[in-house]
């Protein structure tokens, strides 16, 4: 009898290779706990109320400007209001935006695009301001957009940029596809010929 494993489905080796690459952004956050910790305690919370204070807010920016704010005597007012727009900066980004791209006229697409924010190809009815807004203001789907790209039959993926984090994410979840990181004009130059001589 022949079972198929489900695409979503738990897998500890997959697990533990995330927690795994998940060290260098843990180690980081460690620092910012560390300044946080030292700000809660000159405000006056106790250890409990320090981990309250990060479990509940959903950016250390605002807790900071809370910490801030409280060591200066502000009211519950004040606090609330500037924690609120720490948290909704994003938001507000998405606003901006908006604005930006309302007059701009996107043509149509010759060469298929997908969104991280949907997993696939825009609809006719889709609209590219909306959709950059949104790729702002919502998650992002990084894993359903990597296997339509592997429906596609796309078979070379290049990741422009600084580090390579996505091709390591490329190979993890599509392992026959070749992704190579480039950060320099240069790179980009030297890859390119390489995979038009490797045709």
């Amino acid at each position: 009898m022949e079972t198929t494993q489900k695409p979503y489905a738990f897998s500890r080796k997959v697990f533990c290779e995330g927690m795994r690459d998940g060290v260098p952004i843990a180690l980081g956050y460690f620092a910012v706990s560390f300044s946080l910790g030292i700000a809660a305690r000159k405000a006056g919370f106790t250890p409990f109320q320090g981990f309250l204070v990060s479990l509940l807010n959903n950016a250390s920016a605002g807790e900071y400007a809370a910490f801030a704010l409280i060591m200066a005597n502000a009211t519950y007012f004040e606090v609330a209001v500037i924690t609120l727009i720490a948290n909704a900066r994003y938001l507000l980004m998405s606003c901006a935006l908006a604005q930006r791209f309302a007059g701009e006229n996107f043509g149509t697409m010759e060469t298929p695009v997908l969104f991280n924010c949907l997993g696939h190809e825009k609809a006719e009815t889709d609209s590219i301001p909306q959709l950059l807004v949104k790729q702002v203001q919502s998650s992002v789907y990084m894993e359903d957009t990597l296997r339509r790209l592997g429906e596609l039959g796309v078979d070379h993926i290049l990741e422009v940029g600084p580090g390579s984090a996505l091709s390591g994410f490329v190979k993890k979840t599509l392992p026959g596809v070749v992704c190579t990181a480039v950060e320099t004009p240069e790179q980009l130059d030297a890859v390119l010929t390489a995979w038009k001589d490797a045709e």
